[in-house]
């Protein structure tokens, strides 16, 4: 309590401390819920030295940035019956939850609280995004620990030209066609960095002197476990706004097919913008829906063995809390197929927009002596049943329908012009069917 001589200090035992030296070596910290103007002061002094709030939820004092913040993430929130036995409470949080709990606060205070100019900016943030909720950022990116929005809420479209993107090359053994990869990508003006997603676990990568030297900066990891998903994990290495994920059997792009393709995802950063196209359908037969992987006038799917898209998707893949979305992810890495799909369905279902492909290129055929085009996963009898599978089971776990049909593709203007100037000519490499 308060020492006897000076009551601005407090006692333990002889040993004298002040406030703030208390609520610094506190684990949790108790907030008063009778009055704001208290309660905002002590949140301040909490959030400021990393001790986690115990809020008391029957309390009618609106927490502080409510509307863009989630205490639950920040605080231990607390009900009228758990305040007799608050080790009830208290006890069952984890040392993992608690230090994530901690590292959110940091992350809080120093984007939102730390100053009063901080706390003025956010408030003028917030009375922006009233006035103009195109602009607005929705309240999970607020409280996501990356500088990556949403595409819903992009203050400029076209992106900035000069950011580039990360292709992000999902790899197991085939490393002819890898190589051939890394050396078209190379001389794509716009590639920032490659990243090699090493998906095998008993084989490991080639040494660093077989890989191909370039001119561009690459990393390879070898990931623990192999699953399709891994080529949509936020990795820390993707610096770039947009991402562009390729298989590894897919060489036969051109540097001005892959060049064009993010000079379009600028104009449509919100979508998957990419190469090979499907199609889904409702079979009137079996009444259910279906894939299609012939050559149609529409497409609806992107598949992600080569498309660009923004790298907040890899953050809402990889972590959102969505039943649906979870229950996805699990039956994707459980059946080792349709993470395409999936990534398809959440992008459509978030935009209500179709996506887009790139180029007349259809054949994506690997060729080198290393693929076995006859008994890749995509090729066998049954694949075509087991991607129907897919779409009709993600549509139900939906509740919809989400993929859009379209009949639309974007080539270069001039690409099919003959005698035109190189100068012109930016794109002359595009490709055939």
């Amino acid at each position: 309590g308060p020492c006897p001589l000076d009551s601005s200090k407090y006692c333990t035992k002889g040993t004298e401390s002040n406030h703030s030296s208390l609520v610094s070596s506190a684990k949790y910290c108790f907030l008063s819920g009778d009055n704001s103007v208290l309660q905002n002061f002590q949140l301040q002094e909490y959030l400021k030295y990393g001790c986690v709030p115990v809020i008391y939820l029957a309390s009618a004092q609106p927490l502080p940035f409510s509307e863009i913040l989630d205490w639950s993430l920040i605080s231990v929130q607390v009900r009228p019956q758990h305040l007799t036995n608050m080790g009830a409470v208290l006890d069952p949080v984890s040392d993992q939850l608690y230090d994530q709990k901690v590292a959110q606060i940091d992350r809080v205070h120093s984007s939102y609280m730390s100053s009063p100019g901080k706390i003025a900016l956010t408030t003028l943030r917030i009375l922006d995004a009233r006035v103009f909720p195109e602009k607005g950022i929705s309240k999970p990116v607020w409280n996501m620990a990356t500088k990556h929005q949403s595409p819903l809420f992009l203050d400029r479209n076209p992106r900035p030209a000069g950011s580039g993107f990360t292709a992000v090359i999902l790899t197991y053994n085939r490393v002819e066609s890898l190589f051939q990869i890394i050396k078209k990508l190379e001389a794509v003006p716009s590639l920032t960095r490659i990243l090699i997603i090493w998906n095998h676990q008993t084989v490991n990568p080639p040494s660093t002197s077989e890989w191909p030297k370039i001119n561009k900066p690459m990393k390879v990891l070898q990931t623990p476990e192999n699953r399709l998903s891994n080529r949509f994990y936020p990795y820390s290495e993707i610096e770039t706004e947009c991402v562009f994920s390729l298989d590894d059997d897919i060489n036969m792009l051109s540097a001005d097919e892959v060049e064009f393709g993010y000079q379009v995802w600028r104009e449509f950063p919100d979508r998957i913008v990419g190469f090979p196209s499907r199609l889904h359908y409702w079979n009137h037969t079996s009444f259910s829906w279906a894939y299609d992987s012939e050559w149609k006038n529409q497409i609806s799917l992107i598949l992600t063995g080569a498309g660009f898209y923004n790298n907040y998707w890899s953050y809402m893949y990889t972590g959102s809390p969505q039943p649906g979305l979870q229950e996805i992810r699990e039956w994707v890495d459980e059946n080792m197929n349709c993470e395409d799909i999936a990534f398809n369905f959440m992008v459509s279902n978030s935009t209500n927009k179709p996506n887009i492909k790139i180029g007349p290129r259809k054949k994506f055929r690997c060729v080198t002596s290393e693929c076995d085009n006859t008994g890749m996963l995509s090729q066998d009898l049954g694949h075509l049943a087991r991607r129907s599978h897919c779409i009709d089971k993600f549509a139900r776990i939906y509740g919809q329908m989400p993929l859009k049909s379209v009949e639309f593709r974007a080539d270069p203007v001039l690409y099919k012009e003959k005698n035109v100037p190189p100068a012109v000519q930016v794109y002359a490499d595009i490709g055939t069917l």
